[in-house]
């Protein structure tokens, strides 16, 4: 969008939440989906082991585990409004016989659907859960063909898979039961750009400008200095 009125009349994006927490058998997620359930979903027809679930509606979920055993690998776990799912190492399926998943359809008001879904820790390479105080790079993301429209939890630009701007998943409290905390790792400049000229009537002013960015209301969002070239 160019404006914020032009940003104000595309259609919300449909609302999805995740949550995690593990165990000493594995990680467990349980995510929601608005709008699209195993009943009214007619874009989801792909089957357990498909590389090419993420062409379905789906939800996608990102881990850099951060065990040496890992060799910084990227697992790329996929699963379905149907609860079909497949585990990705790099381009390459793998054996995903061991995750499991339970959907409900017509979760909420919206004909949402709702999963759970488990991973045990082989499925990582991993024989025992992460030491806590141990954090994965991660991101979480939706593809939802239906409204034309892909979401993500980390503040990617072009792709889910911007490992640079995922967030982490935070193994927390004593070994065993424990949630597992998501952290931002920071804000990232987007692709929009602005340029214009600056005509002084009298002298520039010494100590340069101040660009400031204000929302609708008028609060400053951001700032930054701008220098001007010698001799304007």
């Amino acid at each position: 969008a160019a404006s914020e009125e032009e940003f104000r009349k595309m259609p919300a994006p449909s609302l999805s939440t995740a949550a995690f927490a593990y165990d000493k058998e594995g990680l467990y997620i349980g995510f929601t989906l608005n709008h699209i359930s195993p009943e009214n979903d007619a874009f989801s027809m792909r089957a357990d082991g498909d590389a090419d679930l993420w062409r379905d509606n789906c939800m996608e979920f990102f881990f850099m585990p951060s065990d040496p055993k890992c060799k910084g690998a990227t697992y790329h776990l996929i699963v379905n409004t149907h609860g079909h799912k497949v585990m990705m190492l790099g381009s390459k399926p793998l054996d995903s016989g061991k995750i499991k998943t339970a959907v409900k359809g017509n979760a909420n008001a919206s004909g949402g659907s709702s999963q759970e879904v488990f991973i045990p820790w082989s499925a990582f390479g991993l024989e025992a859960a992460p030491a806590p105080g141990t954090v994965w790079l991660a991101n979480v993301a939706r593809e939802n063909y239906g409204d034309n429209q892909l979401t993500s939890w980390a503040r990617v630009d072009s792709s889910f898979w911007e490992q640079l701007k995922w967030g982490g998943l935070s193994f927390e409290g004593p070994s065993g039961n424990a949630a597992i905390r998501a952290d931002d790792l920071g804000l990232f400049p987007g692709r929009n750009s602005m340029k214009g000229r600056i005509v002084f009537k009298d002298a520039a002013p010494a100590g340069g400008l101040t660009l400031v960015l204000k929302d609708s209301a008028g609060r400053i969002v951001n700032s930054m200095p701008l220098p001007l070239k010698a001799g304007l």
